[in-house]
């Protein structure tokens, strides 16, 4: 969907005279539609007539996260474990992003692929990774 659509989403998820708004948060719910926005903010640069598209995806989105009872998608659980990471810790975690959005059983499907790079020389070894330099870091950092 193009930034036109979405926006034009946000405007039916606020009209509630026809009550099908938790249909559509539903719908609006895949990484097709509201999910696939890469926010890069060019839909509101070029809109000619001030709509801020970006700003109604954004409104799309919040919706979907704060509807309760909809079917957990991959988009959506990525989206919610971002937010809770962030919101507790201050940060993201990867190994425990990756483990809570794609769970066990997506890292068990990389198994090969993994042993594949392996095989050719193609995946670092916990051995082969140097810390970071701190030289030349403030303080702070």
């Amino acid at each position: 969907m193009g930034p036109h659509a979405l926006a034009k989403a946000q405007r039916l998820l606020g009209d509630n005279r026809d009550g099908e708004g938790d249909r559509r948060r539903q719908q609006y719910n895949h990484v097709d539609f509201v999910w696939g926005c890469t926010r890069c903010y060019q839909c509101n640069e070029v809109c000619p007539v001030g709509v801020q598209p970006l700003d109604r995806i954004t409104e799309v989105k919040q919706a979907v996260l704060a509807t309760p009872n909809l079917p957990e998608t991959t988009a959506l659980r990525h989206r919610r474990t971002l937010v809770e990471m962030v919101a507790a810790d201050g940060w993201i975690d990867e190994s425990r992003f990756a483990a809570k959005v794609v769970g066990w059983q997506g890292w068990l499907s990389l198994v090969p692929l993994g042993l594949k790079m392996l095989r050719r020389r193609k995946l670092p070894l916990p051995w082969q990774f140097r810390p970071s330099s701190s030289q030349g870091r403030s303080p702070g950092c």
